[in-house]
This record gives C-alpha cells, structure tokens and sequence, in this order.
C-alpha cells in the first residue's frame, strides 16, 4: 500500500477502496495481522477513515477485528471467485437474452465503440484502459436490459474482478484476443438478434474469464486457497 496523496471528500471511502483492493491483489494477504495504526500510518490519514473503512470490509467478511485494536486479513478464497461468477453468468446471461430483445441502433454503435477502445488499448500495450472499457462493455449490456436492481448487485461483483486482473492476465495475448472476439461475435449475435447464441457467448465468455482468474489467484496465493 501506499499513502494516499491526493486527500479527497470522500476520504473514507478512497482508504476502503485502497484497504479492499490491498487484500484482494494480496498486498494483505491471508492470515496476515495489521492495527488501525499501522494503516493510518502507511496510509498518511488518521484513524477514523481507517476504523470506518474495517467496519465496511468485515461486513464483507474481507477482515476480522482483534481485540488489539487491529485486524486479521481473511481475503477470498478460489471457492468464492466461483461463487462470484456463478453468479455473474445467472445475471449476464440473462442481461444478454434482454438486449437482444430491447437494444437499439445507438446501442450497437455504443458496443462496437467499446469493443474498439479495448482493441486500441491493447495495442497501446495499456492494460488499465483495457480494463476500464471491459467493465464499461459489461456493464453497459446491463443498463440497455433496464435491470436497475441487478445492475447494481453486478457493479459490486464486477468490483471484485477487476481488482484479480493482473498484467499477467493482459499480456496473455491468447486470452485477450480471444475476449475480443467474443465481444465481436457477441456484437453481432445482438445485431441480429439471436438470443441462444448471445447467452452461449456470454457464457463461454465469462467461464474463461473465471478459470484465468482463479489459476492467477492461485498460482500466487494471494489468499487462503481453501
């Protein structure tokens, strides 16, 4: 971890999102033990951001408080990231089947935007931009559904996968070719309209997506790897 430059309005919120992405890239790692002032020190903030940013992450089950005035480092484990992604496809597949039905012309020009920006950051060799317009192709597919609700549930999932993405991941020019052409064929299974094939994409898709990420995960014991 590293301090936190650039204090914000929502202070609390940037040292929950350092502390959480800490301890899922294993910065943190499992079993590890560290107390709030250590954090705020390393962190260059008081305490009170710190203690609110640990209530928020043991409700998530990330940590667990000592009666040391620190905390225990819990993570994920590989069965989770499972979980996640049992879940995602539920949602996604679903989404997929809503867009083929709802999606306009604007829309397909909004998806082949994305899926171009990811082709140009990878080019660029810019793994963080490469990310960013992954989510944003993800994410968008699930407000052309208009699914509110489970747009926000797949905002936090989505969270937790983004932060096991690794340089590694991009540089695997097989699995990143092969994202982006998923994302064409996904493109054009929505242009046309075809339900079946668009859920079958999404799945393959986000299947592939899992098992990279947990060989990653695993591989560099991030966490417990129960």
């Amino acid at each position: 971890m590293e301090p936190i430059r650039k204090k914000s309005t929502y202070l609390k919120d940037d040292v929950y999102h350092t502390l959480k992405k800490a301890i899922l890239v294993g910065s943190l790692k499992y079993g590890q033990r560290i107390t709030l002032t250590e954090i705020s020190q390393i962190l260059e903030v008081s305490r009170t951001p710190v203690r609110d940013a640990v209530t928020r992450l043991e409700a998530e089950n990330l940590v667990q408080s000592t009666n040391k005035k620190g905390i225990l480092i819990i993570g994920i484990s590989p069965k989770d990231l499972r979980d996640i992604f049992e879940i995602r496809l539920f949602l996604e597949t679903n989404a997929a089947t809503d867009v083929c039905k709802k999606r306009t012309k604007s829309d397909l020009e909004k998806l082949s935007k994305l899926n171009q920006a990811m082709q140009n950051a990878q080019i660029e060799g810019n793994a963080e931009k490469y990310q960013f317009y992954d989510d944003a192709f993800h994410y968008f597919l699930y407000k052309v559904s208009n699914k509110i609700n489970l747009y926000v549930l797949l905002n936090s999932l989505m969270e937790y996968c983004s932060f096991f993405r690794s340089t590694d991941n991009f540089e695997n020019m097989a699995l990143i070719k092969q994202d982006l052409q998923d994302h064409l064929q996904l493109v054009e299974a929505i242009r046309a309209r075809n339900k079946h094939v668009a859920r079958k994409i999404v799945e393959v898709h986000l299947l592939r997506l899992r098992d990279a990420l947990i060989k990653d995960y695993s591989d560099k014991q991030y966490s417990r790897l129960q």
